[in-house]
C-alpha cells in the first residue's frame, strides 16, 4: 500500500509542474486525494476494521450491532474460488514454457503496433463532441461545414512602436499604387493565392489603403474654406460652396500625407460615415480598428482577413500555425522600416485562437508531464524494494507499455489527443501502478529458489487480489459511463478508461509475471536468512516446550503447528551459503 500510494501521490504532484492549468489542477487534486486516502486507510480504516472484527467475534449483526445474537458456528477455513482458480488453473497455464514465449511475442507486437499508431493519432477536440447525440446544434455544425465557403475572420494586429505617419511606414503597409511589394497587405494577399497552405481565403481590408483613397483630391476629404467652420472637416453629406478646399493637393504621384496631415486627418476619416457620395468613410469599417493616442500616434491597429472554411481541430490548429508564421514574417520586414521600435510585433487573432492555441504545444508538454509522472514510480519502487533497480526498471517498462498501447488504441478507436486525454493518461500512470506494483513486490520478497517459482507464487498470491480489488472495482463504474448521451463522456471517459483498465489488467496479470519469470531479480539472500532464523526459533521453542511439559505418551508429544496452514519449507540450494550459526542443527 505504501509503495502504490507513494508512487501515485508523487506522480500526480510531479504532473502538477505542467504549465497547462487544467492538467495542473487535476494533478494537484488527485495527489491530495491519494495522500489523504492513504492516511485514512492506515489509521481510521484499520481502527474501524478492528471494531468490526470484535463485532463478528461477538456474533452481533452488522446493522444493529448493539443487539446480541445467538452464537454462530465458526466459518470454515479455506481458500476462495478465485484464489483456487489462480492456483490450480491460471498460474500453471500462464507460466507454461510455450505460453510464456507466446505471451512475450504477442505483447511486444502490441507494443510495436502502439508505437506505430502513436504517429497517426489526431490532436484536438472538435466542438461537436461537447454536445449530446440528439442535439439540434449538430445539424447546424453539419450545415455550416458543408455549405459555407468562407471561414472565421482573422485579424493581423500591430502593436505600438511603428511610424504609420511616415511615407516609408505607409508604403510598407498599403497595397495600392506606390506601395512596397513586400508590404503587410501585399503579403497577406499573396498568402490567399495558396489557401491550402495559408488557410486564408480573402485578403485583408486595409485602413491605410482606404485612408489614402479617402484623401485623394475630389474625393471625400474636404475642408471648410471660409465661414465659421473654417479649416475644419466638411462631411461629404454637406452641400456647401464653403467645402471646396481639398485636404491634400493634386500630385502626379501617389498621395502620401505629411506627418502633420496624417495626425490631423486620420480621426476625421475614422469618424466619417460611408455613403453614396463617399463610400470610403471609415466609421463603419475601421472606427474600432485603430487605437489613437492623445498625440495622434497609432498605438495599435488591426487588418481583417478571412480564413478558408475550417471544419475540424486539425484545420483550426494548422490555420493558427500558418497565420503565426505569416505574422512573424511580416514582423521581421516591418522592423526594418526606419523609426520602428525593436519590440514592434504583428500577431494574428481569431476568436477560436484562445482555444486552439493549446494544441501548438500540447504534444511536448504532454510528453514532459508523463515523463515527470513516470520518474517517481521508478524511484519509489527502487527505494522501497531495497534499491532493487531491476524490479524498478521492469515496473517502469510495464507502465510505459500500458501508456503506449493506450495511445495506440486511442488512434484506432477515434479518440483524439487533447487536454482531456492527457488528464486520463496521467490517471493511467496511477492506475497502472496499482496493476503492476503489487505483482512486482510479491515477486521481489518471495524466497522461492527459481524465478519461475517466484513468478508463480506472486501470480497466485497477488493475482486474485489485483483482479478483484483493482480491476473489478473500476469496471462497473466505467460501464455505467457508456450509457451517457454526451459524446464527450462516452469517448474520453468510457472508452478511454475502459481501455486503460483492460490494458493495465492484461499487462499486470499476463505480461509482467512472464517477464519476471525471465528477467526478474535474483532471490534476496537476506530474506532467505531471515526465514531460516525464524524456522530455527520455531524449532527451538518446540524443543523447549517438549522438555518442560509433563510426561506423556510418545504419541502425545507430537507438535502440531496450528498457526500456519502451510508451514515454511526450506529453500534447497541455499543452506551452504548461510553461516553455520544460521543453519539448523
Amino acid at each position: 500500500m505504501l509503495l502504490c500510494s507513494a508512487s501515485e501521490a508523487i506522480c500526480f504532484f510531479m504532473g502538477a509542474l505542467t504549465p497547462m492549468p487544467a492538467v495542473r489542477t487535476f494533478a494537484l487534486t488527485s495527489g491530495v486525494a491519494v495522500t489523504f486516502d492513504f492516511l485514512l486507510q492506515v489509521s481510521a480504516f484499520v481502527a474501524l476494521l478492528s471494531l468490526d472484527g470484535r463485532r463478528q467475534e461477538a456474533s452481533r449483526p452488522d446493522v444493529c450491532c448493539c443487539v446480541g445474537a445467538p452464537d454462530l458456528p465458526a466459518p470454515r477455513q479455506g481458500e476462495g474460488l478465485l484464489l483456487r482458480f489462480f492456483r490450480r488453473v491460471y498460474a500453471p497455464l500462464l507460466l507454461h514454457r510455450v505460453t510464456r514465449v507466446v505471451v512475450v511475442l504477442v505483447f511486444l507486437a502490441l507494443f510495436g503496433a502502439g508505437l506505430y499508431c502513436m504517429g497517426r493519432i489526431s490532436v484536438g477536440l472538435d466542438q461537436e463532441l461537447a454536445l449530446p447525440k440528439d442535439s439540434y446544434l449538430l445539424d447546424y455544425f453539419f450545415s455550416l461545414n458543408r455549405y459555407f465557403e468562407v471561414g472565421a475572420p482573422v485579424y493581423f494586429v500591430t502593436t505600438g512602436g511603428f511610424n504609420f505617419s511616415s511615407a516609408e511606414g505607409m508604403n510598407s503597409i498599403c497595397s495600392s499604387a506606390g506601395c512596397d511589394s513586400s508590404s503587410l497587405s501585399q503579403k497577406i494577399q499573396y498568402a490567399t493565392e495558396f489557401p491550402e497552405q495559408s488557410y486564408l481565403a480573402i485578403p485583408a481590408s486595409s485602413w491605410v489603403d482606404d485612408f489614402i483613397d479617402w484623401l485623394t483630391p475630389a474625393s471625400c476629404c474636404r475642408i471648410y474654406a471660409f465661414g465659421p467652420n473654417k479649416d475644419e472637416f466638411c462631411p461629404s453629406t454637406v452641400s456647401s460652396l464653403a467645402c471646396l478646399k481639398n485636404c491634400v493637393g493634386f500630385t502626379a504621384g501617389p498621395v502620401r500625407p505629411s506627418a502633420e496631415q496624417f495626425h490631423q486627418y486620420l480621426p476625421w476619416f475614422l469618424s466619417d460615415p460611408p455613403n453614396v457620395r463617399c463610400p470610403k468613410g471609415g466609421l463603419g469599417a475601421y472606427s474600432t480598428s485603430v487605437d489613437l493616442g492623445p498625440d495622434g500616434q497609432v498605438l495599435a491597429s488591426r487588418f481583417m482577413a478571412y480564413h478558408t472554411p475550417l471544419r475540424d481541430s486539425h484545420d483550426y490548429t494548422e490555420a493558427l500555425r500558418a497565420t503565426w508564421a505569416l505574422a512573424a514574417n511580416i514582423t521581421a520586414d516591418l522592423r526594418k522600416v526606419p523609426g520602428t521600435d525593436p519590440t514592434f510585433e504583428v500577431f494574428p487573432y481569431t476568436v477560436t485562437n484562445v482555444f486552439y492555441e493549446q494544441y501548438l504545444t500540447l504534444l511536448p508538454e504532454g510528453l514532459a508531464t508523463l515523463g515527470l509522472c513516470l520518474l517517481p514510480t521508478f524511484v519509489i519502487c527502487c527505494l522501497l524494494l531495497g534499491m532493487d533497480l531491476r524490479s524498478g526498471l521492469l515496473n517502469l517498462f510495464s507502465i510505459l507499455m500500458i501508456l503506449v498501447d493506450t495511445v495506440g488504441f486511442m488512434a484506432l478507436w477515434g479518440i483524439s489527443y487533447n487536454a482531456v486525454s492527457l488528464i486520463n493518461l496521467v490517471t493511467a500512470v496511477g492506475i497502472s501502478v496499482e496493476f503492476v506494483s503489487h505483482i512486482t513486490r510479491s515477486f521481489a520478497v518471495s524466497t522461492k529458489p527459481t524465478r519461475l517459482e517466484r513468478a508463480k507464487e506472486a501470480t497466485i498470491s497477488m493475482g486474485s487480489a489485483v483482479f478483484a480489488g483493482v480491476a473489478m472495482t473500476n469496471v462497473p463504474g466505467i460501464l455505467v459511463l457508456g450509457l451517457a448521451k454526451a459524446q464527450l463522456i462516452q469517448i474520453f471517459f468510457f472508452r478511454l478508461n475502459l481501455v486503460i483498465t483492460l490494458l493495465g489488467l492484461l499487462h499486470g496479470l499476463v505480461f509482467l509475471p512472464v517477464v519476471l519469470s525471465y528477467l526478474g531479480p535474483d532471490v534476496n539472500p537476506s530474506l532467505v536468512l531471515e526465514q531460516k532464523l525464524e524456522e530455527e526459533v520455531a524449532v527451538a521453542r518446540t524443543a523447549s516446550y517438549s522438555e518442560h511439559s509433563s510426561p506423556a505418551r510418545p504419541a502425545d508429544c507430537v507438535y502440531v503447528n496450528h498457526g500456519f496452514e502451510h508451514p515454511a519449507k526450506s529453500v534447497g540450494g541455499l543452506d551452504d551459503s548461510l553461516p553455520h550459526s544460521a543453519q539448523g542443527s
